[in-house]
């Protein structure tokens, strides 16, 4: 079927979320309109994964409401410009995060340790 390419593209979108989100809805003309919108304005089916990503993060640790991963809710262009900046400025921190600083072990401790590797060593 020959689709014009706007709806390829908003086909596309509501393809990333199903396969983000793992729901099963249907592409009616409502949703068609709302996913062409989102393609207007610039967004990607890899942007749809970033933000669903994101929320599925925040959803695992409660700072966020699972309804954030509703559908009427991602296709709100304001919406999910917001979520899509707060999701790259995620990946952004995560990239130059740097590791915890290392505690120094005092030589008790670190004795210690040296027994307790011996000891996984010889059960191996």
């Amino acid at each position: 079927m020959n689709l014009p390419s706007g709806e390829q593209a908003a086909r596309a979108l509501h393809d990333a979320y199903l396969a983000a989100t793992g729901y099963q809805l249907t592409l009616n003309s409502g949703r068609l309109m709302d996913w062409a919108r989102l393609h207007t304005a610039g967004v990607t089916p890899d942007d749809v994964r970033l933000v669903v990503h994101y929320l599925k993060r925040e959803i695992a640790r409660e700072k966020r409401n699972p309804g954030a991963l509703k559908l009427s809710n991602i296709t709100v262009l304001e919406r999910f410009e917001e979520d899509r900046e707060l999701a790259r400025q995620a990946c952004r921190k995560a990239r130059t995060g740097t590791a915890p600083p290392v505690r120094s072990v005092p030589a008790g401790e670190r004795a210690g340790l040296d027994d307790i590797a011996s000891l996984k060593a010889a059960l191996r």
